[in-house]
């Protein structure tokens, strides 16, 4: 369910911000560009912060 909700999120997120007034049948070469480049920055952000994540709690459990 938090999947769902995150990928909604993020669909919601990209259009908002990629399309421009009423979409026709179909997206254009630049709304596709603009799409991916979001959900890529989103993609890489989610895996640095998992990262820092899982560094600092490695080193709390190091410090025990």
């Amino acid at each position: 369910m938090l999947v769902q909700a995150v990928i909604t999120s993020m669909s919601d997120t990209a259009f908002n911000r990629c399309i421009q007034g009423n979409p026709g049948d179909s997206l254009s070469g630049r709304d596709v560009a603009c799409i991916h480049a979001t959900v890529g920055k989103w993609l890489d952000t989610n895996e640095f912060m998992m990262g820092r994540m899982a560094k600092k709690e490695e080193a709390l459990v190091n410090k025990q």
